[in-house]
């Protein structure tokens, strides 16, 4: 009891000098603190009083939210392999601790994700991912708690495909995924962590296979800011898995969506054509399901929509768009068909006679001339 009082009392020392308003710095304050191995004693301290002193222990995580708000010294000696594993005991085990304190013990674990790469690697190892995914699918997790595990899960994942692997086997994707459908504010930081994980590597695709992650990409088609992460998530798994995502992309849903990309406005348009044109050029299922003529409208809406832009002002888009057309009609089953019903001759005709770009020209020559081969003139 008499350690425990000196505890309690070094604490609240502690917490009355970090709030003073005087000369020093309150990072000053902080390495001096953290230079005479304040940190080891006070996170042992916090288990140890937590279960009969509740307040203190409270405060304690106080202490570790103040030092994670200094500069980089501090946060590197709160990054160690003495401090961070007892941090994490916290969020490990949230109903042994008062939501208050979990919830400062997580902004703490949020800000050391803001700092450098060595500091990240350190998190990485003292499990926090793991840890993190389980306080957010965790149902007494305040909507609070939730926020802070996907704002460190946000900064953890960003630049690391080895996390976003952890992250997608940890199993964040369902609880991402019910974020973004809801549209919770949380989803400008859920969407790209999602976006990412199709990229990360095959053991993560697997586990957005379990979700239905392809559909879920197709579906973020038309949803504007996240159309090109999105077309970007598919591009790679196609080439990495061409016969399952295009087995799921060739469908009449899968269609609807790419055709969405073709009809978007300007900007996200001219960014998605890349991905885009690898797509038709790399998968030929894909590409002859865009080009199929819908025998209720008597055209492709997705080869409509192409010819359409063909009036576009940059040299480079009608160049890739006039690539793609020449792709959708090697590959279809019915290239007169698709001629005719779309009307390309003349179109194609004019675009080599009249075209300011010469690589255009030179394209729609060449498609020109395998009309005139294959006897569709």
């Amino acid at each position: 009891a008499a350690s425990h009082e000196l505890v309690l009392f070094s604490i609240d020392a502690m917490k009355s000098v970090l709030d003073m308003r005087g000369r020093s710095p309150r990072n000053d304050l902080c390495r001096s603190f953290v230079e005479l191995g304040v940190l080891e004693l006070l996170v042992s301290a916090m288990h140890e009083i937590n279960a009969s002193h509740r307040s203190h222990a409270e405060r304690a995580a106080d202490i570790f939210l103040l030092f994670s708000c200094a500069d980089t010294v501090v946060k590197a000696r709160m990054a160690t392999r003495k401090v961070l594993p007892e941090l994490m005991q916290v969020i490990a085990t949230p109903d042994d601790f008062e939501p208050g304190l979990v919830l400062k013990i997580l902004r703490t674990i949020k800000h050391l994700c803001m700092a450098e790469a060595l500091h990240m690697d350190e998190l990485q190892r003292a499990k926090a991912i793991p840890h993190l995914v389980a306080l957010l699918r965790r149902e007494q997790s305040t909507p609070e708690m939730k926020s802070q595990c996907v704002n460190a899960l946000y900064l953890l994942c960003k630049i690391s495909r080895s996390r976003q692997e952890e992250a997608a086997v940890s199993g964040v994707v369902p609880p991402l995924q019910e974020l973004i459908h809801l549209g919770s504010p949380l989803k400008q930081f859920a969407l790209p962590i999602v976006c990412d994980i199709a990229k990360a590597s095959k053991r993560a695709r697997a586990e957005l296979k379990q979700h239905k992650g392809v559909q879920f990409y197709l579906g973020l088609l038309s949803t504007e800011y996240w159309q090109e992460a999105a077309l970007d998530a598919l591009l790679v798994w196609l080439l990495d898995e061409s016969s399952y995502v295009a087995k799921i992309m060739e469908t009449s849903i899968g269609v609807k969506a790419l055709q969405v990309v073709i009809e978007a406005k300007n900007d996200s348009f001219v960014n998605m054509l890349d991905p885009l044109f690898k797509i038709v050029y790399n998968s030929v299922p894909v590409c002859r399901a865009l080009g199929k003529v819908d025998p209720n409208l008597g055209v492709s809406p997705f080869v409509q929509a192409l010819v359409r832009r063909l009036q576009h002002p940059d040299a480079l888009v009608r160049r890739l768009l006039l690539t793609m057309l020449e792709s959708l009609y090697k590959q279809h089953r019915s290239p007169k068909q698709l001629v005719e019903r779309h009307n390309l001759v003349p179109v194609v005709k004019e675009i080599k006679n009249h075209d300011p770009g010469v690589l255009v020209q030179q394209i729609a020559s060449q498609l020109y001339s395998s009309f005139e081969a294959h006897a569709v003139l």
